[in-house]
């Protein structure tokens, strides 16, 4: 009779770990698909301009010739404030992402020097596009 016990706790206990293995096999499945959602949308144009802090900041990309290109393709915020996806694409994004929400929060934007950041801002993207000479090519660029 306790042969019986033991054998029904066992098929009970391998019952569920079988449960728990297939739960959280789907449940690590939905975290990793929602998380690209996440970070495809907030990669987008309308995400960046949405929340940043920049008094004109959408209406200066719009105007600009990042925007308005001879050739007609738009460069998009994350290709010139971002590195090339797959080369710390993700801890760029969330450093940025930081800094943004801590400035949104505890900043205020009418005492930043917008037009000294600007020119920061463009000698660095410079230099992104110098180093990445195939993303650049690939895009037509």
């Amino acid at each position: 009779m306790n042969k019986r016990k033991s054998n029904s706790n066992t098929s009970i206990t391998k019952k569920a770990r079988n449960w728990f293995i297939i739960i959280g096999f789907a449940a690590g499945l939905i975290f990793l698909l929602a998380g690209k959602k996440v970070v495809k949308y907030t990669s987008t144009d309308s995400y960046c301009t949405s929340c940043h802090i920049h008094p004109m900041a959408d209406q200066s990309w719009l105007l600009s010739t990042h925007h308005k290109t001879r050739s007609g393709n738009i460069i998009h915020c994350s290709e010139c404030h971002l590195p090339p996806e797959g080369h710390g694409y993700l801890i760029a994004k969330a450093k940025h992402g930081f800094k943004d929400v801590y400035g949104y929060f505890f900043k205020d934007s009418a005492d930043i020097n917008w037009q000294a950041k600007k020119q920061l801002e463009n000698e660095g993207s410079v230099k992104r596009v110098k180093r990445n000479p195939k993303k650049n090519k690939k895009k037509g660029k």
